[in-house]
């Protein structure tokens, strides 16, 4: 009873949560999580299918508002309780009635791996297992809507929710190859043949995902129990998936350090598409501001930027329309995300100064847009600035850099190219051109960081053990 009582009053407190972000629920989500909290002893006692859900209920919280908990620990905590009680082994479907229960079972599993491949991915952390350990189905759509499963959801609802969640993992899928292969520490062990031609691997998982990006594009998702407006949003979440898993793609990586001018001209579109995406889910009212929504938002504005300096082609063919909408798009959302994310309006007020850089250069092509060198010790925003410091620009603010798992892991500073050492290694087109000392800081933070763009993870400030209103 105690995991059923958890349960409902986290999915209260969730959905308290989206209200209020809606402007239509003034009731303090923060109540829910309190009762919630007096069941969570008894919930994570033992090891179930249950408390994996509760589990799941927790990190949905997390993501919505900031609490005490660290995100990617949780999600390799659940992937270590389904491990436990075996649910990542497909079992053999006895009779009809042990459906339910296997889609339960699969559910629960994959939706912890997609957890795990995003966060993982955003945070440029390591996976939780590699996906030849399980061997378990992605579920499956009921194979009539007027089947004997009984549930108080309409059966064609529960199939278009599972047709809508297949697309996601199947992405997933393509998200752990390019991870495997492109995002490795270096080394010469033999135990993993790795592809002898990373550009070519590239383009195969390339094909793939624009197979894939194909059929979930022109799938009507024609189930009577949807509305245009839901099709839409479903939508536009596997078109924002797609080009943020293309950005993972072909943005630098530790296989592949310097991308092409093609390349880069790829992720500067994706990106582009990320933010309109975004923006129209915004208007729709169904952009909830949750952890992943905006760092990706910070992701892909920090994206075109990095493409936009570091490519000469990708400069020509700027637009100065729509890089502008997009970089103000960018800026807007990060704004209204700040409101429950301290972490990401401290890095919007650092990321603005970039963007008025590449907005002053892209307007003014012929005018001189380098500005007088700063201190070694300075930056855009007059903060102290360490030269191993990572790129996220929110941890600029001493309180924010609680969690730099990169700082504190030697094995990850082998990765840094050490630029100002060997200038041949990685020639940086900022230092050449005699860039702004924020772009030229804003190029290499992204090198020292291991190729990630990302707000650190629940910072100081963002803590609340309670939540927010």
């Amino acid at each position: 009873m105690s995991v059923v009582m958890f349960i409902l009053f986290m999915v209260f407190n969730i959905g308290a949560l989206v209200k209020v972000r809606s402007r239509n629920y003034d009731f303090p989500p923060q109540r829910f999580y309190r009762v919630a909290l007096h069941f969570s002893k008894d919930t994570f006692s033992r090891i179930t299918l249950s408390s994996i859900q509760a589990l799941v209920m927790l990190i949905t919280h997390s993501m919505l508002t900031p609490a005490e908990v660290n995100l990617w620990t949780l999600v390799h905590l659940g992937l270590a309780y389904c491990v436990e009680i075996g649910i990542h082994r497909e079992q053999r479907q006895g009779n009809v009635e042990d459906f339910a229960f296997q889609q339960l079972r699969r559910f629960t599993f994959f939706t912890m791996y997609s957890l795990d491949r995003s966060i993982s991915s955003i945070q440029g952390r390591p996976l939780g297992f590699r996906d030849e350990t399980f061997d378990v189905k992605t579920p499956q759509a009921q194979a009539s809507e007027d089947g004997d499963i009984q549930g108080t959801l309409p059966p064609s609802f529960m199939s278009a929710v599972t047709h809508y969640s297949t697309y996601h993992f199947q992405l997933d899928r393509i998200i752990s190859d390019i991870k495997l292969h492109f995002y490795h520490l270096p080394g010469d062990s033999s135990l993993f043949q790795w592809p002898g031609n990373p550009t070519e691997h590239q383009s195969k998982i390339k094909e793939t995902l624009n197979t894939w990006w194909e059929e979930a594009s022109n799938d009507p998702f024609d189930f009577r129990s949807l509305e245009g407006r839901q099709r839409e949003v479903w939508r536009l979440k596997l078109k924002i998936k797609y080009h943020t898993t293309m950005v993972l793609l072909f943005q630098p990586s530790q296989v592949i350090r310097q991308p092409t001018s093609e390349a880069l001209q790829i992720c500067f579109d994706s990106a582009a598409s990320i933010l309109d995406g975004y923006q129209r889910l915004h208007d729709l009212h169904s952009l909830h501001y949750e952890w992943r929504a905006v760092q990706n938002i910070f992701a892909a504005g920090a994206t075109l930027i990095y493409s936009f300096w570091t490519s000469q082609c990708v400069r020509k063919k700027a637009s100065q329309t729509d890089l502008s909408r997009n970089l103000r798009s960018c800026s807007t959302l990060l704004t209204i995300g700040g409101e429950w994310w301290p972490s990401a309006r401290n890095g919007q007020t650092s990321f603005g100064s970039v963007v008025d850089l590449t907005m002053r250069r892209l307007y003014m092509e012929d005018a001189s847009y380098k500005a007088p060198r700063l201190s070694v010790h300075s930056s855009a925003t007059d903060q102290p600035r360490e030269r191993s410091e990572s790129m996220v620009y929110s941890a600029q603010s001493e309180n924010l850099s609680q969690l730099q798992p990169i700082e504190a892991d030697p094995s990850w500073q082998e990765l840094e190219l050490n630029v100002e050492d060997d200038p041949d290694q990685f020639p940086w087109p900022g230092t050449e051109a005699g860039f702004d000392p924020e772009i030229e800081m804003f190029l290499a933070d992204f090198n020292r960081s291991d190729f990630t763009w990302n707000f650190p993870l629940n910072g100081i400030q963002d803590f609340d053990p309670f939540g927010t209103n």
